[in-house]
């Protein structure tokens, strides 16, 4: 008898399960909003904090957190199955694990106030932590092109919706909701969450994109086909 198990996954299936669950996390934001802004209910008994994209330590949190380090495995996975480009693969594998660090910690307002205080920021760059990230980001960019260009185009052009997305949602719809929320002298209205609505909601398809194509690569240009487990 073999003492090996193979698990064949299909792509698709496990897309569309993400999906569903993507759709159920929205749905569950949208109803903790109405919850507090149209019945006045701020807290329900912690049930809006639990479903809310914008607070910590929560279902959405999981969730992202979740996807992050699937991608990480999967960067992993396709370093340590390809010559060409492993130190990429390996230092995306590395950076994505840091960001599911930073999602499941906050990391990032942990450096907000002593960016805030030292450069005096204010209206789109009121959530101050987006100017070193920024930063990052463009350093990050500059330094992978020459990897990205080498890409097939398919996976080089889904990469790219990726990253454009999560980071339109990350950085400048954070900058917007900044802005909008130091106007309202920090008043968390339906409009800022709206805001913030539609800044998680870029983060988490820019992760389901990047998650579809880096596991399309990893099939068509491995040669990993399915999951082994051994007793």
């Amino acid at each position: 008898m073999s003492d090996t198990i193979e698990i064949n996954i299909s792509l698709k299936s496990v897309i569309k399960l993400y999906i569903a669950i993507f759709a159920l996390v929205l749905f569950f934001h949208v109803l903790a909003l109405f919850v507090k802004h149209g019945l006045g209910y701020a807290s329900a008994k912690g049930l809006v904090s639990l479903f809310l994209l914008d607070f910590e330590s929560n279902v959405p949190t999981l969730f992202s957190v979740f996807l992050f380090l699937q991608i990480s495995v999967i960067c992993m996975a396709i370093g340590f199955n390809r010559t060409n480009g492993r130190g990429y693969w390996l230092i995306l594998c590395l950076l994505f694990a840091l960001f599911a660090l930073d999602e499941f910690a906050s990391l990032h307002k942990i450096i907000n106030e002593p960016v805030h205080i030292a450069l005096s920021t204010s209206g789109f760059f009121y959530f101050a932590w987006i100017i070193p990230y920024g930063v990052f980001t463009l350093i990050i960019g500059i330094i992978f092109t020459p990897w990205l260009i080498k890409l097939p185009r398919l996976t080089r052009s889904g990469f790219l919706v990726s990253a454009t997305i999560y980071i339109f949602g990350v950085l400048v719809l954070e900058g917007m909701g900044g802005w909008y929320l130091e106007g309202k002298t920090g008043q968390h209205d339906i409009v800022y969450d709206l805001i913030i609505t539609a800044e998680e909601s870029c983060e988490l398809i820019g992760l389901l994109i990047f998650f579809y194509f880096s596991v399309d690569y990893l099939i068509t240009n491995t040669g990993v086909r399915r999951i082994q487990l051994k007793k």
